[in-house]
């Protein structure tokens, strides 16, 4: 899927909203972004993607850095930076309109490159009518968006 938005990584940090066991933040660290941010919710799930990312970190020390950020999706500081932010629909309507506010807000504050890649994209409409993204690629499996 992030093959498909066609960008250098290296230009990017990656978001996991919804980071659960830490596994698309090890995909993204391999992949050569400049740093991945995970954030979780689930007090157990954080703590197996702590031993994950430990253990991942010692056998990919080239890897970019993984943090781990243990809060609600919706209060999480979107980063000002060149961004990918990718999420496997891992909330209810109303927290991910919350997430998705909160990018935009960030995006206004900050315009730069990003880009979304939503799987399983249960609210594509939060992101359909964002008007700075545009549909880059959609499957009935995910969506992917890039800033204009």
């Amino acid at each position: 899927m992030l093959r498909e938005l066609n960008l250098e990584p290296a230009e990017y940090a990656f978001v996991d909203f919804g980071s659960g066991k830490g596994r698309a933040l090890m995909m993204a660290a391999e992949r050569g972004f400049t740093r991945a941010y995970g954030v979780e919710f689930s007090p157990v799930l954080h703590e197996i993607a702590q031993k994950n990312i430990a253990i991942f970190g010692q056998r990919n020390p080239r890897a970019c850095p993984i943090e781990l950020h243990f809060q609600d999706a919706s209060e999480f500081s979107i980063p000002d930076e060149n961004l990918v932010c990718f999420s496997y629909n891992p909330f209810d309507d109303k927290v991910m309109r919350r997430v998705v506010a909160n990018i935009a807000d960030s995006y206004a504050r900050h315009p730069r490159k990003l880009a979304v890649a939503y799987r399983n994209p249960v609210c594509a409409e939060l992101f359909d009518n964002l008007g700075f993204l545009r549909l880059d690629s959609a499957t009935r499996g995910y969506r992917l968006y890039k800033s204009r």
